[in-house]
């Protein structure tokens, strides 16, 4: 398998997890009062799929958007120790035309690949958006997807021509189209411009 850098692009969660002691019931409340003894913190979607990816030997930069809370006031110590590049500012654009294609891509095979090719050759760069498992259940049913976004980020991201990979959870890419405004979106199929997701946020209407 390649091992190229690959950026993945997406909103930074990270959950929390405090361990401690309960020693008393709240006089107020019938809850627990929790005494904190430790904290932990792990990545989850898009940041878990970095690190995953970190993990087996990619050259991975994670950018995306962090809360004001106190926890987002340094991203790095939660990344960085795993082997996750965090810029302070990442600008994609930079004057180059971008392309945006999405899908599931649950099984890769040469269609895919002859597709993806061709996107590229639109425009300077391209970007993917490629379904959560939690997008893919939503769509396809519960024993959806077969193979997990970890796996199927990983394969993406072994391809030279490739070069953003964003996930996304909702059913269809609506929002991080609006929030990309590509130059190009390129649909599989007979979809016209009316039916295409996110078609109204392309920045010269260019539907492919």
């Amino acid at each position: 398998m390649f091992r190229k850098p690959v950026t993945v692009v997406r909103d930074i969660v990270i959950d929390s997890h405090i361990h401690g002691y309960v020693g008393r019931i709240s006089p107020k409340e019938p809850v627990p009062v929790v005494a904190p003894a430790e904290e932990d913190r792990s990545p989850v979607s898009a940041a878990n799929v970095a690190t995953a990816l970190a993990a087996v030997g990619w050259q991975v930069t994670l950018a995306g958007l962090i809360g004001t809370d106190t926890e987002a006031n340094d991203p790095c110590e939660t990344f960085c120790s795993k082997g996750v590049q965090w810029p302070h500012l990442t600008d994609c654009r930079r004057g180059r035309e971008i392309v945006f294609i999405s899908g599931c891509f649950a099984i890769l095979r040469a269609g895919h690949l002859n597709f993806l090719q061709g996107a590229e050759r639109l425009g300077d760069l391209l970007v993917v958006g490629l379904n959560s498992d939690a997008s893919v259940r939503g769509l396809k049913g519960d024993s959806r997807p077969v193979i997990s976004q970890e796996n199927r980020a990983s394969l993406l991201a072994g391809l030279a021509f490739l070069h953003f990979l964003v996930l996304f959870d909702d059913p269809t890419p609506d929002t991080l189209i609006k929030w990309l405004e590509p130059d190009v979106l390129v649909k599989e199929g007979d979809y016209k411009t009316h039916q295409s997701a996110g078609a109204d946020y392309v920045a010269d209407g260019a539907v492919r």
